[in-house]
């Protein structure tokens, strides 16, 4: 169990840059969008992700903004207070926002969204601006 979101991206961000094999690909809370996500990555395209220790709906719903500016977008929660959000994976299924789960230095994947095209050509735009 983590005790502040922080940590939580903290114990996170080494598991994304090995899966997604990155080095300087990775944005922390970037302003001028629509939102500010707390982690931009860029691999191909944007992948926006909201962390959350455990409001998982103001999480899809931030996420969900995000898509106006990115290609993916995820939701990444404590695994310990998890269980409504996996129960509810129908609404990240419909939204197609991926919903991943992290404990002791793991990530869990329980949806994968495809990629779409942002909604907002000018903020996809303007949110590749912060990969050079």
């Amino acid at each position: 169990m983590f005790t502040s979101e922080e940590e939580l991206v903290l114990e996170t961000l080494p598991i994304l840059q090995e899966h997604y094999s990155l080095e300087k690909e990775i944005v922390r809370e970037p302003n001028g969008l629509f939102g500010i996500p707390d982690v931009m990555i860029y691999d191909k395209y944007v992948i926006s992700i909201e962390f959350k220790l455990k409001n998982w709906k103001r999480a899809m719903f931030q996420a969900y903004r995000y898509k106006g500016f990115s290609s993916k977008s995820y939701v990444i929660l404590d695994e310990h207070f998890s269980k409504k959000a996996i129960e509810s994976i129908d609404e990240f299924i419909h939204f197609n926002i991926g919903l991943c789960t992290v404990e002791n230095n793991k990530m869990t994947c329980h949806y994968e969204p495809h990629v779409e095209k942002p909604y907002s050509p000018n903020l996809a735009e303007k949110a590749l601006e912060y990969f050079g």
